[in-house]
């Protein structure tokens, strides 16, 4: 399992891995997390993450409506995002997907989410995903691993209604929300 969090985030990482490979004695397996939007970018990594034997990949795709991908910074291009999955399925069919998506992000809905999961499982573009609901952590031991929305969620619309669902045995506390169209529970009744 590979621990960097952006392995294509630029193809000297891959290159390196390739090269690596070849002097092993035996065919590793990788498991790595990779971005989606990057691959769309750069068609061409769908061979470097077959020659650097990346056969499992993990996607922080978070949502499929574009005014959500745009303001979290994924590209902002749904449409390219399942394009992506096209092509990657079409050129490295062996290879296993994992997309992850957040309930809760505010400018999206349960209508939205429901209608990506539906193209996702009819076109059967990934071999598996997972939804979680979206937690805004407060209170926590590692500052530098807070996201941009922990950091000042009302310029991401998120109100904060309580603090403390997951307390300190944890190192952080993950605070009661709500937004535009969503609220912590509700989150997670979506994601259940």
């Amino acid at each position: 399992y590979l621990a960097d969090d952006t392995i294509n985030e630029v193809d000297d990482k891959l290159e390196l891995l390739i090269e690596a490979n070849k002097k092993l004695s035996f065919e590793p397996n990788f498991m790595a997390f990779a971005r989606l939007d990057i691959i769309g970018a750069k068609p061409h990594q769908i061979d470097l993450l077959k020659r650097a034997k990346i056969n499992t990949m993990f996607f922080g795709i978070e949502s499929l409506n574009p005014t959500v991908t745009k303001s979290i910074r994924k590209g902002g291009n749904p449409e390219r995002n399942y394009e992506t999955l096209r092509m990657l399925k079409q050129q490295y069919s062996e290879v296993f997907t994992y997309g992850n998506f957040i309930a809760g992000l505010t400018g999206d809905s349960e209508q939205n989410i429901l209608d990506g999961t539906n193209r996702i499982i009819d076109e059967q573009l990934l071999t598996s995903a997972g939804i979680n609901p979206l937690r805004i952590y407060s209170r926590i031991d590692n500052p530098d691993s807070q996201s941009e929305i922990d950091k000042n969620p009302h310029k991401y619309g998120y109100e904060i209604l309580d603090g403390g669902e997951f307390a300190g045995q944890y190192g952080y506390d993950a605070d009661y929300w709500k937004n535009d169209w969503c609220d912590n529970r509700t989150a997670q009744r979506i994601s259940g």
